[in-house]
């Protein structure tokens, strides 16, 4: 059965709380992978980069997706392989930023699910499942388009700069 839980912010203790034991009960730890989706052109799809890009400096966390190196439409098939024959058994994290404009999707709002996230699927493109559980934080909701535009793309930048930090922390956590 589907399970999502969804928090609006992660500075909470107790939303933190509720992200880092679904996490842990889904055995997300030391051995998992982590695969980082998005890329770093797009400020609205720059999480999962952003998050990566911090991870990479702990060696004890395998990370796919970077700034440097993204996971995203061109490569997302390659290291699919590579992670199915390297690491069969291992469990898959996959981070990912929801595109999609839903007006019932909060902006900000982050979203467990104990599976695996369609990446493009907002944006309309048909790529496989990545991930045996998902961390989604909405990026765009059209309450807040007029507000996240080009004139306040610092504002917007920054905004993605705290929500990838958040991840990171919560991820420094479990790990």
């Amino acid at each position: 059965m589907n399970e999502k839980i969804a928090v609006q912010n992660l500075k909470s203790k107790r939303n933190r709380k509720t992200i880092i034991k679904k996490l842990k009960e889904h055995n997300i730890d030391k051995n998992a992978i982590i695969v980082c989706i998005g890329t770093p052109k797009i400020i609205l799809d720059a999480v999962g980069p952003k998050v990566g890009q911090m991870l990479k400096n702990n060696e004890d966390i395998l990370v796919y997706g970077t700034v440097d190196e993204p996971a995203n439409a061109i490569t997302i098939d390659r290291i699919r392989v590579e992670l199915s024959e390297k690491y069969p058994d291992r469990k898959i994290l996959a981070i990912d930023a929801c595109l999609d404009c839903d007006p019932s999707n909060k902006l900000g709002k982050f979203t467990f699910r104990n599976f695996g996230v369609h990446p493009g699927a907002g944006v309309g493109k048909n790529i496989e499942e990545v991930g045996d559980v998902s961390l989604v934080v909405s990026t765009c909701s059209s309450e807040n388009e007029l507000f996240f535009s080009a004139r306040n793309e610092e504002a917007y930048k920054d905004f993605i700069d705290d929500i990838s930090k958040d991840i990171y922390e919560i991820l420094n956590e479990v790990f």
